[in-house]
Parts: C-alpha cells; sequence; structure tokens
C-alpha cells in the first residue's frame, strides 16, 4: 500500500478544482487500494445514510466515526503516526471521498482541508479514538447518548489540551459525561457544560501532569467535574 498525502498549496489547488466538477470523485485517479478504501467508505456511509432520518446530524456523525475507525484500524500498514498527519487526511478528503463530505457539510473548506483539527474525515476518527474506553461495543453505546452531540465533538477534538491530546484524560472525561448521566442529565445535556470542562482541562493542563494529580488522572477529572458541575464558573 502506498500512502498518499495531500500538501497545502496542493490542497487548496484540489478543492478550488472540486468546486467547479460539483466535488465529484475521479475514480480513475484512484490506486486500486485506495479505490477499494473508497469502496468501503461509501458502503459505510450509505448504511449509516440509511439507518438515519437526518444526514447532517450527531446520530449520523457518531455511527459513520465508528465505522470509519474500524476501516482504518484493520488496515496493518495503518497507525498513529499516519493517524496524525493532516496531509494523509487532506488526500483522503479531497482525492478519495469528496463528494461524501460535499453530502454532509456542502462545500465548507474547513471540513476538506483547511483547518487541520474539522478536516472530517480525521475529526470523526479521531472523536472515536479520543472517546475509546473498554472495547468498541462500550464505547458505541457511549456515543451514542443523547447528552451527546455535535458540539462534543468539536470540543473534544479541537480542545484537547495545552500540549496536544493525552488519551487517558480525553477518555477519562468522556467516560465520566457518559456515566454521570444519571445524576446530572439536565445539566450535561446543555452542551455548554461539556465546553466548559474541556476549556477547563485546557487550563488546568498547563499547570498539572494528570497522571501526577492526587488520585492520579482519574483525580483530575474528578477535579474538573467538580469545580464545573459545582458552578465554580471562575476557574474557566
Amino acid at each position: 500500500m502506498k500512502i498518499e498525502y495531500l500538501d497545502n498549496v496542493n490542497s487548496k489547488s484540489k478543492y478550488d478544482e472540486l468546486k467547479e466538477t460539483d466535488f465529484s470523485c475521479d475514480e480513475s485517479s484512484l490506486s486500486t487500494d485506495y479505490m477499494k478504501i473508497r469502496d468501503e467508505i461509501i458502503k459505510d456511509f450509505s448504511t449509516c445514510e440509511n439507518s438515519c432520518k437526518n444526514i447532517k446530524s450527531y446520530q449520523f456523525d457518531y455511527k459513520f466515526a465508528l465505522k470509519l475507525y474500524n476501516i482504518f484500524n484493520s488496515k496493518n500498514w495503518f497507525n498513529s503516526s499516519i493517524a496524525a498527519n493532516f496531509e494523509f487526511w487532506q488526500y483522503l478528503s479531497l482525492i478519495v471521498i469528496p463528494d461524501l463530505i460535499f453530502k454532509r457539510h456542502g462545500n465548507q473548506e474547513e471540513y476538506y482541508w483547511s483547518k487541520n483539527v474539522r478536516i472530517y474525515p480525521s475529526t470523526l476518527y479521531w472523536y472515536v479514538k479520543m472517546s475509546y474506553n473498554q472495547n468498541i461495543q462500550y464505547t458505541e453505546q457511549m456515543l451514542a447518548s443523547d447528552i451527546f452531540s455535535t458540539d462534543t465533538i468539536l470540543n473534544l477534538v479541537e480542545r484537547s489540551g495545552k500540549y496536544g491530546i493525552d488519551l487517558n484524560v480525553t477518555r477519562t472525561i468522556m467516560k465520566k459525561y457518559y456515566e454521570s448521566r444519571r445524576e446530572y442529565y439536565s445539566v450535561l445535556k446543555d452542551m455548554n457544560t461539556f465546553r466548559k470542562i474541556m476549556l477547563l482541562n485546557t487550563a488546568k493542563d498547563a499547570v498539572f501532569l494528570p497522571e501526577l494529580y492526587e488520585g492520579g488522572t482519574d483525580g483530575y477529572v474528578d477535579m474538573l467535574f467538580n469545580i464545573v458541575l459545582g458552578g465554580t464558573t471562575n476557574e474557566l
């Protein structure tokens, strides 16, 4: 498998070209391997589309995210370095599945290339990776909860922390948010609560090493929740 990448200069050029062609995919330009990936993604995209009343919804996004996560994690050539390379996702978005992204987001360029943390397939993949707990079945059960929304995806992926993504922290936040739903449902259903927790994490992450906090990562996340749910908003 030859991994393809697309830098920012060529991404802009390709995006401008796509605007003139209704964001259709030129399948003749794809290698056999990438054509197989496209076919897999199209199949899963269609499955999610058929199971959802509205493609422009969180329900569609989390279902499609889980399928994308499974597709790429099943490839022996895919690894964390590739997952973290935005030029890989830009190639996928602009060359392999531009028509699918157009169906979900129209011609908003940040979902194709111009804003790294919003490239659609990358965002969905990392949403699952940053949320993953126990196993894929539990993770799916968790992400299906109605306390989560498209704002959750945005705030989790875009506000990971000053020093980058700490998977232990993001996964613990998602697990605690999900498991707190019965006690704090009305508060947690308000997505401004999740935003406050992620903002506070960004601020505290610059001061504390979560794994060295009293109680470790669990204790650190408990502290975030106690401040936000306790209403101490001056910490934000």
